[in-house]
């Protein structure tokens, strides 16, 4: 190792401690609505779908799942699609994370919020009803009459719409690089669906350059959250990310993104070989 500096050092002790299945940080008590009131499971899914050179190999589904109430240990799983309409094994998807869940936290979470990454506006409708039969039949697998309250998120980071603070606006409302401080929400406007209740989010502090910020459409929401709550939620949860000591651009997006990326390299080079 050529640069053995204390960040460094730190940076791998996280992921260390992460992997073994330790606890680096934690959010204090009451700062995650729904979370730190009841037994809440917080799920997190994309498909990985293949680059244009690789065309015909098969979309991967990746589903992360929180495992504790302070929503800072992930378990996740991986499964390739027969394609891009297969939505056949995420009720077993679901049912394992829900299991790793009670295997944690001794508990039945009565609560599900569940952010949803990757879908085209075009598909929206087809795959909410999709993935919301998925959960339900995962819940039947797991008890004949459970029935736990769902929240359902779309996640969208494929948009260019870029935010940028006014002239003249106090100090502390941009960030060293220029631009909005990590917590500037936008939902209100042009920019947000009048038909829907849907959010610009900035979640983290951009090292250099524009920062994107995050766009989350409510779909579902059984738990009855509400504007401000969710909005809160879905900020607070991007300080939980194990591997990092500042909030990251959301939720528990990049471990959703890292094992999308390392899933469709997996499925590719299996395709090489054969």
């Amino acid at each position: 190792m050529h640069r053995a500096n204390a960040q460094i050092m730190a940076s791998i002790c996280l992921k260390v401690n992460s992997k073994l299945g330790g606890l680096s940080s934690v959010l204090p008590e009451g700062t995650l609505p729904l979370v730190h009131d009841a037994p809440t499971i917080i799920l997190g899914a994309d498909v990985a779908n293949p680059r244009l050179e690789s065309s015909s190999h098969p979309p991967v589904s990746v589903v992360t799942a929180s495992l504790d109430r302070y929503s800072s240990k992930y378990a996740a799983r991986l499964a390739v699609q027969d394609g891009p309409n297969d939505f056949s094994h995420l009720p077993h998807m679901f049912w394992e994370l829900f299991r790793e869940y009670y295997k944690h936290s001794r508990c039945k979470p009565q609560h599900v919020v569940y952010f949803r990454s990757g879908v085209a506006s075009s598909r929206l409708h087809d795959v909410v009803q999709a993935e919301m039969r998925a959960l339900r039949k995962a819940f039947r697998m797991l008890e004949a009459n459970y029935e736990p309250l769902v929240t359902f998120i779309m996640v969208n980071e494929n948009h260019h719409v870029r935010l940028f603070v006014p002239e003249g606006s106090v100090r502390n409302s941009q960030d060293r690089s220029g631009n909005p401080v990590p917590g500037t929400i936008v939902d209100k406007g042009a920019l947000v669906d009048p038909q829907r209740f849907d959010f610009f989010l900035v979640g983290h502090s951009s090292i250099q350059g524009t920062s994107v910020p995050t766009q989350y459409t409510l779909l579902v929401d059984e738990n009855k959250l509400g504007p401000d709550k969710i909005e809160k939620l879905t900020y607070r949860l991007c300080y939980s990310y194990a591997r990092c000591t500042r909030s990251v651009h959301g939720e528990n997006s990049p471990a959703v993104a890292i094992l999308s990326r390392h899933a469709r390299v997996l499925v590719d080079g299996l395709a090489a070989v054969r």
